[in-house]
């Protein structure tokens, strides 16, 4: 078996242009004969089993010669693959060769087929090839290749089939068509789009370059493709049946757009932003015509210097490096963007620096966290909007507007001057005036004299006349004057109603809400009194304080306040108006967050159908309410109604937001709480990374919604065993929590019962247990002793402290537990089921494995093969399989075994 450093180096010295092969070689084995031997002998082989390429062909796209499929080497592809004729050889890489293939059933149409090259299919070419083609195969998206057939030769040989596409490199077809900044940034967001599309399927690219990202021609307009997914990673789980052989101290990827952690070769975990570092590489290179390191050189260097070169030196700046330029070269590259010269430093000066640096940070952390954010600080740029990757400064943002508004400030600046001029023209009139004021002076007091005599006469009559008038007015000034108190209370009504929507905590961020306390009191004690003639405004005000009480967490206030609001907007508008369905959907979200999650159902659906007769299907607000209907049917157990509610609200918002938004936000963080369940951790991972990486560039880091992106993201990150990762997310949102929501909250409680699991994870119990005892006492006072929130951290904290001789305190949390969730949830499987699963597992940590058989039984029994419940049911079958091979019953441990595996995932 050949040692992973030379498999490394031969996988680059077979993807190294011939004539720069020799330097390579060189370079890498510098005084190890022995091995430049082995890689030549290696390369002979490799390079005696291609194809034979016809000598007049290009360069770029070699064709294969019309009689070669019949003659040696390609016998053991020959002229056909399957239902695909081959017609010319279009290249090759390290590993496959792609030819274009004709297929004439079901449809006549050109292809793209590529097949592993002859004397390459080892083991780990094979999972590599096969990866590439599972990669693709999950992805949809129209700046991606996609997969239409595979299969293998008559030889054993690994084919796929995709589109054909016929261009050229981005780098290339933006420079033979001489693309402006602007339209090539154009062209990039779309990549950056389905290198998002790609990360939210799971996967990571691991090699963009131009080469890889090809651009055809759709009705003029150019449509960029991402191909070659030979290197793809996913971000969790594995994209084959077959191992993908990137061990630890592989080198992986291209030199000039590797990013510092696949350069490292430490066994760091490469994520999204891995590609985030390598599209900046692209975008640099379609700014400048140069990587930030030269790609000659980096080999040149050898394997080590490749290395300190990437971790350690810091790259130019877009608009350094374009300065550095000799003349000749600084014109062409000018020339090919159809710009001067002169003005391209500046073009690349300052915002575009700022974003193709961010891109290109060593630390992850400091780059974008997606590829959509990427793309969104471009779309800021070609806007003339402040960008993120720039520190803001008063100045910069008043160039912005001042860019974004020119005809504004031109005709401020020309209002201004015609200001002046008219100053100056008042100024030399008022002087003329004052000489002919004085002149007439004299004038004016005789005829003063005469004019007051008869003021005087005038008066007399006036006030004969008012007597008269005043029987008569007096009774218009009182009705005058009730209607001014009626508008009066209306007015106070309404600024009341912004007063309360503008202090909830999700607004006064941590400030005390002892005072908001006190208000609301006293605002709902006055209701009653003094709103009876006014239904719609009394409703109006229960609605926000509804609000203002969820947001408190005080859900039996809220709700009793939305029931009232609900019942009085009924009696005076009917059933069907869009007053009350707001109503409704206001009491489906109280009602949901006491547990009543089947009657909150009921309340949403009545809500969007009323929603549904008032508004378009595809409405915002449409979007909204199946957003909030995807929530509660997710907390009842519905899990596939509750995807696709999400999906629908997910598809309206994406077609009518863009990014970064808050609505749009909300529903990736609520998808990722979905995805959770249904055990797909890595997008759910990626979809509150969305979310979080939204909620930060709209409100900052200490926003509640922040709290909440972080909370879900470190649920993921435990399931996807990154503890360390997950411990600091959490205690990231708890921080958030307590700062928004001073006192008890049922995030707060959530947040410290998920720390506990994490830590308890990591073995540090005795933070763990302080976590749980924490999250059990705040959710007692807060919520009660029966509600789910309660009910989970007694079984956490049981089962922490479960152990021999039998802890009394323990024991007695189990237990009651169990009581509590019989009585309360009898009816509801999920819950039911969860709760018997946790008293098995603390029967078996216990020592009393007979008495959980039992208690798992029924844990399985009354579940169901869908939804929530089949989580649970399939989670019981697992522990009663476990359970039975620790009591050496083997046939009862396969055959709950089986029913596991037989449980379908929802």
């Amino acid at each position: 078996m050949n040692h992973p450093r030379e498999e490394v180096l031969f996988a680059l010295l077979a993807d190294t242009p011939p004539e720069r092969q020799t330097v390579f070689l060189d370079a890498t084995c510098q005084d190890d004969f022995a091995l430049r031997q082995r890689l030549e002998a290696r390369l002979t082989e490799l390079q005696q089993s291609d194809t034979v390429v016809d000598p007049g062909s290009s360069a770029d796209q070699p064709t294969v010669k019309a009689q070669i499929p019949k003659e040696e080497p390609d016998e053991a592809i020959g002229p056909t693959v399957g239902r695909y004729k081959l017609r010319e050889k279009l290249g090759e890489g390290g590993c496959g060769v792609v030819y274009v293939a004709e297929q004439s059933e079901p449809v006549r149409r050109r292809v793209a087929l590529k097949v592993i090259k002859l004397g390459m299919d080892t083991k780990q070419v094979v999972a590599r090839f096969e990866a590439e083609r599972q990669a693709l195969a999950m992805m949809d998206h129209p700046n991606i290749a996609k997969v239409l057939d595979a299969g293998a030769t008559s030889t054993g040989r690994p084919y796929f089939v995709m589109e054909l596409v016929r261009g050229h490199r981005i780098t290339d077809f933006c420079d033979q068509a001489k693309l402006t900044a602007k339209l090539r940034l154009q062209l990039f967001v779309k990549v950056c789009h389905a290198i998002q599309h790609a990360h939210q399927k799971g996967i990571i690219h691991r090699d963009i370059k131009p080469s890889n990202i090809l651009v055809t021609r759709l009705d003029s307009e150019p449509v960029p493709k991402v191909i070659d997914f030979g290197i793809a990673k996913a971000t969790e789980g594995r994209l084959t049946d077959n191992t993908v052989y990137t061990q630890l101290q592989q080198f992986v990827g291209t030199p000039a757009y590797m990013s510092p952690e696949q350069a490292e070769m430490t066994g760091m975990d490469i994520d999204t932003r891995s590609d985030i570092y390598s599209l900046g590489v692209l975008l640099y290179e379609l700014l400048t015509g140069k990587t930030p390191f030269d790609a000659k050189e980096l080999i040149a260097s050898g394997l080590d210097g490749m290395r300190k070169t990437i971790l350690e030196r810091e790259p130019s700046r877009p608009s350094t490096r374009v300065s550095t330029l000799v003349m000749e070269e600084l014109t062409t590259t000018a020339e090919r963007r159809s710009i001067d010269r002169s003005q391209l430093v500046h073009l690349l000066k300052g915002d575009l620096d700022w974003i193709v640096m961010k891109c290109l940070e060593k630390d992850r952390t400091r780059r974008y966290e997606t590829a959509n954010a990427l793309a969104a600080d471009i779309a800021r740029y070609l806007s003339d909007e402040p960008v993120t990757a720039r520190p803001v400064s008063t100045l910069y943002k008043f160039q912005k507007s001042f860019r974004r508004n020119r005809l504004v400030f031109a005709s401020a600046g020309a209002v201004l001057l015609a200001l002046v001029a008219g100053l100056c023209l008042s100024v030399w009139q008022a002087a003329v005036a004052t000489r002919e004021r004085k002149a007439a002076e004299a004038a004016r007091m005789a005829e003063t004299e005469q004019r007051l005599a008869v003021q005087t006469a005038l008066r007399r009559a006036e006030a004969e006349r008012q007597r008269a008038d005043d029987n008569a007015n007096r009774a218009s000034t009182n009705a005058l004057l009730a209607q001014a108190e009626a508008t009066k209370s209306t007015q106070v009504a309404t600024l009341l109603k912004d007063m309360l929507a503008g202090v909830g905590p999700s607004v006064a961020r941590g400030r005390d809400t002892t005072l908001l306390r006190e208000i609301l009191t006293n605002t709902v004690s006055r209701l009653d009194k003094e709103m009876a003639d006014q239904p719609e405004v009394e409703a109006d005000l229960r609605v926000i304080l509804g609000r203002t009480y969820r947001d408190l967490g005080d859900y039996p206030a809220s709700t009793a306040m939305n029931r009232r609001a609900l019942e009085l907007r009924r009696k005076a508008l009917g059933e069907r108006h869009e007053s009350v369905a707001q109503a409704l959907n206001e009491l489906a979200k109280s009602e949901g967050l006491r547990g009543n999650w089947a009657e909150a159902e009921q309340f949403q659906r009545k809500a969007l159908a009323i929603r549904r007769e008032n508004r378009e299907v595809t409405d915002l607000v449409i979007a909204d309410m199946q957003n909030d209907l995807g929530i509660l049917l997710w907390n009842g157990g519905k899990l596939g109604e509750a995807m696709a509610a999400y999906r629908a609200a997910l598809e309206i918002k994406e077609k009518q937001l863009a990014p970064p938004n808050e609505k749009l936000a909300d529903a990736h963080l609520n998808l990722s709480l979905l995805l959770l369940d249904r055990g797909d951790f890595a997008q759910g991972e990626a979809e509150a990374r969305t979310a979080l990486a939204a909620y930060r560039q709209l409100f900052g880091d200490g926003h509640p919604k922040v709290g909440m992106a972080l909370h879900n993201q470190a649920k993921m990150l435990v399931e996807l065993e990154k503890n360390a990762e997950a411990e600091r997310a959490i205690e990231s949102a708890v921080g958030i929590y307590k700062q928004v929501y001073p006192g008890d909250h049922e995030y707060v409680a959530e947040a410290l019962d998920d720390l506990g699991l994490i830590l308890q994870r990591q073995g540090d119990f005795t933070r763990s247990e302080t976590a749980f005892r924490d999250s059990l006492a705040m959710s007692k006072r807060l919520l009660g002793d029966d509600h789910p929130r309660t009910l989970s951290a007694m079984r956490h904290l049981a089962l922490l402290k479960a152990r021999e001789p039998i802890d009394p305190e323990a024991e007695e949390l189990i237990q009651k537990a169990e009581t509590l969730t019989r009585q309360r949830y009898a009816k509801q499987p999920a819950m039911l089921a969860a709760c018997l699963s946790d008293q098995g597992a603390y029967l078996i940590r216990t020592g009393r494995p007979n008495e959980a058989v039992p208690i798992l039984q029924e844990a399985f029994q009354v579940t169901t093969n869908g939804g929530r419940p089949a989580i649970e049911r399939k989670r019981a079958a697992s522990q009663l399989s476990q359970l039975y091979s620790k009591l050496g019953r083997t046939k009862d441990s396969e055959k709950w075994a089986n029913e596991a595996v037989r449980i379908p995932a929802d």
